[in-house]
């Protein structure tokens, strides 16, 4: 009897998803651990648990963000920071990423996204400013979504009312392509 074959987007996809469970049994396990110490009395046994599961979790957002950052484009490179998550308790928490894509020519401009992070709510109301927005060089479309031109070389839209794109560093020119290649869709989905 001849064995069923799998394609390879069903075994990129099976394996993503045999990757995913390992992760979410990594914040389980950290979370029951700590829970069991609780109900010990050990708290110092359930600060480490729950850090240890924060630790988990935060490698998990990364890796889903990591995944909506559009690649680079052909010739260009792209490099990424994925601690940016466990450092954004300093900013009142939430989830981010960062990558620097480089034009052959050597031209760079950061990508940072941020999830879920209070620095939403200023960045909604300003966006819900019309006078605000036609001040600051107004709205631009690009691949779907509307990016306000904060000067020739930052862009920065909101996507879902809870998500922060911004590009800067280069030409808006230089950085509309690659924004463009977002799935500002996907990125609606993030974490839900």
């Amino acid at each position: 009897m001849a064995r069923p074959r799998l394609s390879a987007a069903a075994l990129v996809a099976a394996t993503l998803s045999c990757a995913a469970t390992a992760r979410a049994d990594a914040v389980s396990d950290a979370l029951e651990a700590a829970q069991a110490a609780y109900a010990a009395g050990d708290l110092t046994a359930t600060s480490h648990g729950i850090a240890e599961a924060s630790a988990a979790l935060s490698a998990l957002q990364s890796a889903e963000l990591l995944a909506l950052l559009p690649p680079a484009p052909d010739g260009w490179t792209r490099s990424e920071n994925t601690d940016m998550t466990a450092s954004m308790i300093v900013v009142g928490g939430g989830s981010g990423i960062e990558a620097t894509y480089t034009t052959p020519q050597g031209v760079t401009f950061t990508l940072v996204i941020l999830a879920d992070n209070p620095m939403v709510t200023s960045v909604k109301e300003m966006f819900a400013n019309e006078m605000l927005v036609t001040m600051m060089g107004g709205a631009k479309p690009i691949g779907g979504a509307s990016y306000l031109a904060q000067d020739e070389r930052s862009l920065m839209t909101l996507v879902d009312d809870r998500l922060i794109v911004q590009a800067s560093g280069a030409p808006v020119a230089v950085m509309e392509p690659v924004l463009a290649r977002i799935d500002h869709a996907a990125l609606a989905a993030y974490g839900k």
